[in-house]
């Protein structure tokens, strides 16, 4: 009876169960967002933009990404590309392995893991979702839209810098979500603020 007590007081304390709700929610968003990314580069490097709407060029596509998976998946073919072009390797696949499967146990389990059992590790493998998508959109930026799109002065870039916009997403996210009153509001009233200057 004391569990059956403990479980319930834990569910309905709002201190406990809204950031955990909240923390797997931004584990969910930016898995999709690590797991888009993994897809659709591949895409882009094969499209032809200059045959819109429909730039990408199939028969490359399917020879060069989807070939490289038996069973023609987007996302197990994409996963391969990247690794044969040395944009990730083996151990990555390995971290997006296990990062599936939390987000696998999440999805479909999560009142469960709010009441019986938090994932105390969640936080370390949110990291690994950050870090794979800067190591790949790192990769992307370097290598292709500077290659396509060069710049003036491009021995003056420091490439430690380099801070992909995804990865500006998800801490905007984190920050709105679970940042205190001051810093959840920063970006919104920022906007606002500029937004009227303007409209000035």
């Amino acid at each position: 009876m004391d569990d059956v007590n403990d479980k319930w007081e834990k569910f309905l304390n709002p201190d406990e169960i809204k950031p955990y709700l909240l923390f797997c929610s931004l584990f969910l968003t930016s898995y999709e967002i690590l797991k888009g990314i993994i897809i659709d580069r591949p895409i882009v490097f094969f499209s032809d933009w200059s045959d819109l709407p429909d730039p990408i060029k199939v028969s490359d596509y399917e020879e060069n990404v989807l070939s490289l998976d038996e069973k023609q998946r987007p996302l197990q073919a994409s996963i391969n590309w990247h690794q044969q072009n040395n944009i990730i390797d083996a151990d990555d696949i390995q971290i997006f392995n296990r990062i599936t499967k939390y987000r696998n146990t999440i999805a479909h389990r999560l009142l469960k893991h709010c009441v019986d059992n938090p994932i105390d590790d969640i936080g370390h493998i949110f990291n690994d979702i950050v870090n794979l998508i800067y190591k790949i959109e790192k990769w992307w930026i370097i290598n292709y839209e500077l290659e396509i799109n060069p710049i003036e002065n491009v021995e003056e870039i420091d490439y430690d810098k380099i801070l992909p916009g995804a990865i500006i997403t998800i801490q905007i996210l984190v920050d709105i979500a679970l940042g205190e009153k001051e810093e959840s509001e920063h970006y919104y009233k920022k906007y606002i603020e500029t937004f009227k200057k303007n409209k000035k």
